[in-house]
């Protein structure tokens, strides 16, 4: 448990009788109160019996004062943390970083370059597929299918001549090579799919997930 109360200017009375709204059935090794905004006190000192008052109300595991906007004791405040978590097997392998297939993180790195290279000139709307995966102990072939929902769109990817979609799958192939650790033989199309992102079936088809929309 984690209460967390300001501490701004002219709210000191206000802000220590918030620590006593602790439930009282909560375990008090599990409950670390966090004083924040400290930044806007001129005179740290008040901190001094905002914190007293804190302990009398509640056998709290620890008092952090810290200030997020400054980066002010947030180190003190994740160790306080890491002190009251309970020990476990490792629920992951030590080297397994996610639970996304290869392939997966191949078409977000095709996709993280598009949107690096093309900004604002495409909308969030565009989606990558691996259609086509080969790989031995020396070398990854890859088929990459870049969609879009117009034919404009189309030709904003493609860029003059190829010349943008060509710069898209070199980054992406760069960053393929040194996620993979072997050479990478890239394909890059892309594809006017009207309707593609609200179509759940093609969607599924395709291996690709349905972009967030707010």
């Amino acid at each position: 448990m984690m209460p967390c109360c300001a501490c701004c200017r002219g709210r000191r009375r206000r802000s220590a009788g918030a620590a006593g709204a602790a439930p009282a059935d909560a375990p008090p090794s599990r409950a670390v109160l966090v004083l924040s905004k400290t930044d806007t006190l001129r005179d740290k000192s008040a901190l001094l019996p905002l914190m007293a008052s804190a302990s009398a109300r509640y056998p709290f595991a620890a008092i952090v004062p810290v200030s997020a906007a400054r980066g002010w004791q947030l180190d003190d405040l994740f160790e306080a943390l890491r002190k009251l978590l309970p020990g476990g097997m490792p629920l992951f392998d030590q080297d397994q970083i996610t639970d996304r297939s290869v392939r997966f993180l191949a078409a977000e790195l095709v996709r993280e370059q598009a949107f690096r290279l093309l900004g604002d000139e495409l909308p969030y709307g565009l989606a990558v597929a691996i259609e086509g995966w080969e790989e031995s102990a020396g070398r990854a072939v890859v088929s990459a299918l870049i969609l879009v929902e117009r034919e404009s769109q189309r030709g904003i990817v493609i860029g003059a001549g190829g010349a943008k979609l060509r710069q898209i799958g070199q980054k992406a192939r760069v960053a393929m090579e040194r996620m993979l650790g072997k050479p990478v033989y890239l394909q890059t199309h892309v594809r006017v799919m009207a309707g593609w992102s609200n179509d759940a079936r093609s969607l599924d088809r395709l291996g690709v997930e349905a972009p967030l929309r707010s």
